[in-house]
C-alpha cells in the first residue's frame, strides 16, 4: 500500500472515531473543534485535488446534495438562527464534506473495512474505559444504574454504535475470501454483542438480532427465478402477518417484555411532535433549532410527558428531520432512501462477496433504528456520515 494511501485510511478511520463521538471522553472541547475544521480542511483539499471525481459524485446523488443544500439553508427560516448556523458550521457541512469524500475516494469494501476499523477501536475504548474508569463508564446514581455506556455519554447510544458494530462485523465475516478479515469481523461480532447485552439496552438488542437474522436469510435474496418471487411474496406475507399481531397485542407485548406500552414515553412525544410539525409543514423550525436549550417547544412536548422533563430529541429519526427541515426535507430523504435501498437489493441478489452484501445490511439496519432513535441528520454522527457515503456509492457504481 502507497504511504498516501495508508495516510488516508488512518485519516479516515480516525474521522469516524471523531464523528460517532469515541473520542469525546479523551479529548477537550477546544481540541474537538480544531479536529473538525483542520481535518474538514484537508479532506476538502482533496476533493478539489480530485475534481472530476468529486462532481462525479455530486452528480450522480442530486436528492441527496438537495437535502443537504436545503439543511444548510435552514437558518433563513430557523426559530434560532444562531443555533442553527452553529449546527450547520460544525456538524452538517463537515459530515457532508467527509461523506463526499469516502464515497469518492473508497470502494463499497475500503468504506466497509473502515467503519469496521474504527467501530472495533471505539468497541475497544469503551470496555476500557469500562474497566479503567467504571465512574465515565458506567451509569450511577440514576435511572440506568449499571448499565455500560462505554465513551458515550448515554446506554442507548452506546447501545446503537455497537449494533452497527453488530451488523458490519457480520457483514465483514460472511462472503469473504480473506481469512484475517473474517477472523477481525467474527471477533468483533462478539466483543459488540456482549456490549450491547451489557448496555442493557432492548431496542440494540432487538435490532441487531434482527438484522442478523435478516442477513443470514439473505441468500434467498439472490435471484432463483421463481424461488425468489415465492420467497419475496411469503415474506410480505409474514411481516404483514407479524405486523398485525404486534398492533393487536401491543400492550401484553411490552408489558411481557417488561417495557412501557408507551415505548418510555416515545409515543408521547410523537403525538405532540407531529402535532408541531403540522403546523410548520414545508420548512419546518431549522436544523438543531426545535429541541435547543430554551427553546419553548422543547418544554412544552416534556410537560406532555412528565413533570421537569424535556426530551432530548423526537425518538424517531424521520420525525426529526420533518422538525428540522419539514416535509420537503423529509421527502428528499425518503425518495433518496428509496432509491439506494432498490440498488442495495439488487447488489445483495448477486453479492459474491461481503462488500456488496454491506450496503443492504446498513440500509436495513438504519430504517428499523430509526423507528424509536433519532440517529440521522442530528448532530456530529457517524450514521448519516455512513448513509451519505453509502447513497453516493451506490449510485456512482450504478453508472
Amino acid at each position: 500500500m502507497l504511504p498516501i494511501n495508508r495516510a488516508e485510511k488512518l485519516m479516515s478511520i480516525f474521522m469516524l472515531l471523531f464523528f460517532s463521538g469515541s473520542l469525546n471522553v479523551f479529548v477537550s472541547s477546544l481540541s474537538l473543534t480544531l479536529i473538525r475544521y483542520s481535518f474538514s480542511a484537508i479532506v476538502l483539499l482533496l476533493l478539489i485535488m480530485r475534481l472530476k471525481r468529486t462532481l462525479d459524485a455530486l452528480k450522480s446523488a442530486p436528492f441527496i446534495v438537495l437535502l443537504i443544500a436545503l439543511s444548510s439553508a435552514s437558518f433563513l427560516w430557523s426559530e434560532m438562527p444562531e443555533i442553527t448556523t452553529n449546527s450547520i458550521r460544525g456538524e452538517i457541512l463537515p459530515m457532508a464534506i467527509f461523506s463526499l469524500y469516502l464515497a469518492s475516494r473508497f470502494s463499497l469494501r475500503e468504506q466497509l473495512e473502515l467503519v469496521v476499523s474504527a467501530l472495533g477501536i471505539s468497541t475497544l475504548l469503551s470496555i476500557f474505559v469500562v474497566i479503567t474508569n467504571p465512574a465515565v463508564g458506567v451509569h450511577s446514581n440514576d435511572v440506568f444504574a449499571g448499565a455500560w455506556r462505554g465513551v458515550f455519554e448515554q446506554k442507548n447510544t452506546l447501545s446503537a454504535h455497537m449494533a452497527l458494530t453488530v451488523i458490519s462485523c457480520f457483514t465483514l465475516s460472511i462472503k469473504n475470501s480473506d481469512r484475517g478479515s473474517r477472523l477481525l469481523g467474527q471477533i468483533g461480532l462478539a466483543a459488540a454483542i456482549g456490549t450491547v447485552i451489557l448496555s442493557t439496552s432492548k431496542t440494540g438488542l432487538i435490532v441487531s438480532l434482527l438484522i442478523l437474522a435478516i442477513l443470514i436469510a439473505y441468500r434467498f435474496y439472490q435471484w432463483k427465478g421463481k424461488e425468489t418471487i415465492l420467497f419475496l411474496d411469503l415474506s410480505a406475507m409474514a411481516l404483514a402477518s407479524t405486523a398485525v399481531v404486534v398492533f393487536s397485542f401491543w400492550n401484553p407485548i411490552m408489558y411481557g417484555l417488561g417495557r412501557d406500552p408507551t415505548l418510555t414515553g416515545r409515543t408521547l412525544i410523537w403525538e405532540i411532535v407531529i402535532q408541531k410539525i403540522w403546523q410548520k409543514p414545508l420548512l419546518g423550525y431549522g436544523v438543531s433549532a426545535f429541541w435547543a436549550t430554551g427553546s419553548p417547544y422543547a418544554v412544552e412536548v416534556g410537560i406532555n410527558v412528565a413533570n421537569d422533563y424535556i426530551p432530548p430529541h423526537s425518538h424517531n429519526g424521520f420525525l426529526e428531520l420533518a422538525l428540522s427541515i419539514g416535509l420537503v426535507g423529509l421527502t428528499l430523504f425518503v425518495v433518496d432512501f428509496c432509491q439506494s435501498y432498490g440498488l442495495a437489493l439488487q447488489l445483495a441478489y448477486k453479492a459474491k462477496e461481503s462488500s456488496k452484501i454491506w450496503p443492504f445490511a446498513f440500509l436495513s439496519f438504519l430504517l428499523i433504528y430509526n423507528m424509536t432513535e433519532s440517529i440521522l441528520m442530528r448532530l456530529a454522527t457517524i450514521f448519516w456520515v455512513v448513509y451519505v457515503a453509502t447513497s453516493i456509492s451506490l449510485k456512482l457504481k450504478k453508472q
